[in-house]
């Protein structure tokens, strides 16, 4: 018994099991659409500037403010050079020096001047005097001092053949040690003497020679201090008149120069467009490389964007771009891509893509964000499909097709998702049932009954 209601279990099992999945199905719809990439743009304009000065110089006066319109030419700030400043002080610094030299040279000498330069001219002429005493001096003490080398000369000579002479009288006897080396002593003494003397001579000799050269130097210093007593008493030079005049000529000349550089100078639109931002105030300090004011041309305004670069592919100049503002919901206007960049943003694998506007709005401002929408296929068929539909495994994509009452498994690359409904862009024929039960699993070849239609085929 218990083998026969086995046997029954096993039947009634593989017969289930026979019997077909029931399960809802789809088929794909054909819709005319019109595709597009859509991003986020951010107007600019074609042209943007800073707006500055060539030479360094301080704003004195800036005449316009941010948000004003400016055509070309038009001025936007008065500058002051400040070289030009430091050039009219240095100028008259110059002026003012040269002239007080002139004054000094016509107004002659003073008679501080005179009377110090005769105060010099005495101090060197009674140095003169005391130089040449010193010399009158020391001469009478040479003659002197060579009478005594002549005489203690002749003296250590004479002490030399006495000490030779007891020598040799000791040697043979006939003298005693103590006259020999009294002999020895006065010889010795006597050269001592001669010494002396010489050295004398020769400290005579030096400061006669030292006082001689007292004397050249103190000449010497003596005629310097009276050709300046002279040239002071005489006056100024008449060439040195004539160059003090010149010089100051020509400094009155660098003065005005410099007070003609002094005035304002204009700082000019170079095209019209909006002022978008004032940089320096009045007052400031600017240079070269330093701007004054953004200038922004808004004549034909550009809409700057960041499309990732897997749209590349897609991606023309002169495609048609519609383009909206969540402030200005009702007023779309229309574009024309005009560039794509050259390189692709690493970092964030995007490329710039650059919009004109065709006939921009009033509303429109430089920086302001705007929703962008670049069409890439205009009045294309797609097919598509319920989302339910539409399953995922990692990266991959597909459909369970039920065609022929089996299961089979079919890779779909899907586009963008409208509502309920995923654009199909490869992998669809257009004639599949699509099982549209997210929750029942299959087996491939698995028999399946359809219950129903979830959506009716739509024409083209």
């Amino acid at each position: 018994l218990v083998g026969i209601l086995g046997v029954i279990g096993f039947a009634i099992l593989r017969w289930r099991a026979m019997q077909p999945t029931s399960v809802s199905i789809t088929k794909p719809v054909v819709r005319t659409v019109t595709e597009t990439i859509a991003v986020t743009g951010r107007v600019a304009g074609n042209r943007e500037t800073l707006v500055g000065t060539q030479n360094a110089g301080i704003i004195r006066e800036l005449r316009v403010q941010s948000g004003d319109s400016v055509q070309k030419g038009d001025v936007i700030a008065k500058m002051e050079s400040a070289v030009a400043l430091s050039q009219l002080a240095l100028a008259e610094k110059t002026l003012m020096i040269v002239r007080a030299r002139q004054a000094e040279i016509m107004t002659g000498p003073r008679t501080s001047e005179v009377e110090a330069a005769r105060a010099r001219v005495s101090q060197a002429d009674a140095t003169v005097a005391e130089s040449k005493a010193a010399i009158s001096e020391a001469l009478p003490t040479l003659p002197q001092a060579r009478a005594t080398v002549v005489q203690m000369q002749a003296r250590r000579d004479l002490a030399s053949r006495n000490r030779d002479r007891q020598q040799s009288l000791f040697s043979e006897g006939a003298t005693t040690a103590v006259e020999s080396e009294k002999a020895t002593v006065e010889y010795t003494v006597a050269q001592a003497d001669l010494t002396s003397a010489k050295l004398k001579v020769m400290g005579a000799q030096a400061s006669i020679g030292a006082a001689r050269s007292r004397a050249d130097a103190a000449s010497a210093l003596a005629r310097a201090v009276n050709a300046e007593r002279r040239t002071i008493e005489a006056g100024p030079k008449p060439e040195t008149v004539s160059v003090a005049r010149r010089q100051v000529r020509e400094a009155v000349e660098a003065v005005r120069v410099a007070q003609a550089q002094v005035g304002t100078r204009d700082v000019l639109a170079p095209f019209a467009g909006t002022i978008t931002a004032v940089i320096a105030q009045v007052g400031a300090s600017v240079g070269p490389g330093s701007g004054i004011v953004k200038l922004v041309q808004t004549g034909s305004p550009e809409i700057r964007m960041d499309v990732d670069e897997s749209n590349l592919p897609q991606l023309r100049v002169g495609e048609r771009v519609l383009i909206s503002s969540a402030a200005y919901r009702k007023d779309s206007f229309e574009a024309k891509v005009s560039r794509i960049g050259v390189q692709v943003d690493e970092a964030r694998g995007t490329v710039e893509v650059v919009v004109v506007a065709l006939h921009p709005p009033l509303w429109i401002r430089p920086g302001q964000t705007l929703n962008v929408n670049i069409v890439t296929e205009e009045a294309v068929r797609r097919l598509f499909i319920s989302t339910v539909a539409l399953r995922s495994e990692g990266d991959r994509h597909y459909i369970i097709d039920a065609t022929g009452g089996r299961a089979r498994w079919q890779v779909v690359l899907p586009g963008e998702v409208a509502g309920d409904q995923v654009t199909i862009l490869e992998g669809l024929r257009g004639s599949e049932q699509i099982v549209t039960d997210p929750k029942i699993s299959f087996t491939a070849g698995a028999h399946l009954k359809i219950r129903r239609k979830a959506a009716k085929d739509i024409a083209p």
